[in-house]
């Protein structure tokens, strides 16, 4: 990792090619394969940078990014896959706003407020990919927050796949409002 000016370290960037050949069992050999930029990540200033750079397509956390004492927001405004092969926690909420996926995650969200850290995952728009993530309400009082929460734009949201994911700890109410795991 190399360090900025300011303190914060880039993530770690791998560039892969893949390709040219078919999956199905049909010709093996020749080019037409895509490269993929992959950043591992390890800290939350890592992943924020890797987030706004536009031309990783894959971000890996590999370790524990936040704490109960530190959760972050974290916007996701471009096509990109955020994914963790030793399922790796971020403490905090992402507000999706392309079509990307998040998967192999586990996600501890605060749960608090009305702020964006209210819900883990924050989908606005009709595309996205939430897949095999486990979702914890971090609050030990009776929060009111969401696991995940769809805002459709204009148009349909057929576009989105939410399978497989374990949403833990979304149960409270009170007066006004009711948790749940999925809202649209």
């Amino acid at each position: 990792k190399t360090e900025t000016a300011s303190g914060v370290k880039d993530p770690v960037i791998d560039t892969t090619v893949s390709g040219g050949g078919s999956s199905s069992g049909g010709s093996s050999g020749g080019g037409g394969g895509t490269t993929a930029k992959t950043a591992t990540v390890t800290t939350a200033e890592e992943l924020t940078k890797a987030l706004a750079d536009t031309t990783v397509d894959v971000i890996k956390v590999s370790s524990t990014i936040g704490s109960e004492s530190a959760y972050g927001t974290y916007t996701v405004d471009r096509v990109v896959t955020i994914k963790s092969d030793a399922k790796a926690t971020v403490y905090g909420s992402f507000v999706v706003r392309a079509n990307a996926t998040i998967q192999d995650l586990t996600i501890n969200n605060e749960g608090c407020g009305t702020h964006p850290g209210k819900n883990a995952i924050d989908i606005v728009g009709t595309a996205a990919t939430i897949k095999n993530n486990t979702l914890n309400l971090g609050q030990k009082d009776a929060a009111v927050a969401n696991g995940i929460v769809i805002w459709p734009a204009a148009g349909s949201s057929t576009g989105l796949t939410i399978q497989g994911n374990h949403i833990n700890g979304y149960t409270g109410t009170d007066a006004a409002w009711t948790s749940t795991g999925i809202l649209v």
